[in-house]
């Protein structure tokens, strides 16, 4: 079942059995209608967000599995964190991910995959954890990640994205069970930041940022990181193989640049990869607090009725719960609020479609990915 948030974003909640329900989607999202910034609160976004979708749905809850849900006394099956960086442009944002993808690498995760021409994801297949770099900009553009038309300064929302990477890391629930985070009471305020800034340095760069717009934004998108390593004084022949050197070649020639000599030095500007990755947006901008553009869970969070339900995770998706659940009535319209749903699965940028809560924040971001509610 589905049920709506704030701008018809919504959040997936799932029987299963009696006694579970999982809970799938974004709380930033559900609650103020995008996930470009956000609160790290993690079980004061998890009490905002699960309640509210139990009100819309008619599923009552007990006093006791209130205290549980406002205690965080529930398992966690993915959580994902994830902080923006200012880079000045989409195109420096762009040709950062571009070129850490080419250079950087994670210990036993080696390169990253490229996914489409804006982000990049380094430990794909891994059932632990994975770093994932993508544009925000870019993003907000693609179809299903449009920024709603009912938000307030939606204009100027769309431009606080557009220079952004946004860096997030996924931690999967065996991963959490590892680091005894597996239960939302296990959170604290200062543990987001902590696990994004330790996996992150685990990012190993090489290399300098070559920023080349006017020249580099002509090329089409597998041809930039060639050029961007050539710009560098990179030993091309080293890092391709010959077909794929001789491709490029040409098809650079072209273009009147020959990566077969050395590039004049005055071509570009050359910034160390690693000094975009320095200083995340931390604070949420100052025009959206009080705009309806920002939940804080410490001020917006909504009152419980009496009878409302806890949460207690079990193995796969969610929660378990050994007390019976009554059957969900028809959801009902949501009321006009500011916010937005919990659409995906993921923080980020939701790709999941069991049950997952992702709380993708840009400034602070965490996600509970999913959830299972008793």
């Amino acid at each position: 079942i589905n049920t709506r948030g704030s701008h018809d974003t919504t959040v997936s909640v799932r029987r299963i059995g009696d006694s579970v329900l999982e809970f799938a989607g974004s709380p930033a999202k559900y609650l103020q209608g995008h996930n470009a910034f956000g609160s790290d609160d993690l079980i004061g976004l998890g009490t905002a967000m699960i309640t509210r979708a139990c009100r819309r749905l008619g599923i009552e809850l007990v006093e006791s599995e209130i205290d549980d849900i406002r205690a965080g006394r529930y398992n966690l099956l993915r959580v994902d964190v994830n902080y923006s960086f200012a880079t000045r442009s989409r195109a420096n944002a762009l040709a950062w991910i571009e070129q850490a993808a080419m250079v950087g690498s994670v210990k036993r995760r080696g390169r990253a995959r490229i996914q489409g021409s804006s982000s990049a994801m380094w430990g794909e297949k891994s059932r632990h954890w994975k770093l994932k770099a993508y544009s925000k900009g870019a993003e907000i553009t693609a179809p299903k990640h449009k920024l709603p038309t009912s938000l307030p300064q939606r204009d100027q929302l769309s431009a606080w994205c557009e220079d952004k990477l946004r860096i997030e890391v996924e931690l999967k629930a065996r991963y959490l069970r590892k680091l005894g985070l597996h239960q939302a009471s296990s959170w604290s305020s200062g543990t987001a930041l902590g696990l994004f800034q330790e996996h992150l340095s685990r990012l190993q760069l090489g290399g300098n940022l070559v920023l080349n717009p006017a020249e580099v934004e002509s090329l089409p998108y597998r041809l930039r990181p060639t050029h961007s390593l050539w710009s560098q004084g990179a030993n091309l022949r080293q890092l391709m193989s010959d077909a794929t050197y001789y491709r490029h070649r040409t098809e650079l020639m072209k273009r009147g640049i020959n990566i077969g000599v050395p590039p004049r030095q005055e071509a570009a500007t050359t910034i160390p990869l690693s000094q975009y990755i320095v200083s995340p947006c931390i604070e949420v901008p100052a025009w959206a607090v009080g705009a309806g553009l920002y939940f804080d869970p410490g001020k917006d969070g909504e009152e419980l009725d009496e009878g409302w339900s806890s949460l207690s995770v079990r193995r796969r998706y969610g929660v378990t719960s050994t007390r019976p659940m009554p059957e969900p009535a028809t959801p009902q319209a949501p009321a006009d609020r500011t916010g937005e749903d919990i659409g995906h699965a993921q923080a980020q940028c939701g790709h999941h479609k069991p049950i997952t809560s992702n709380g993708s924040h840009l400034p602070r971001g965490v996600g509970l990915e999913r959830l299972q509610s008793c």
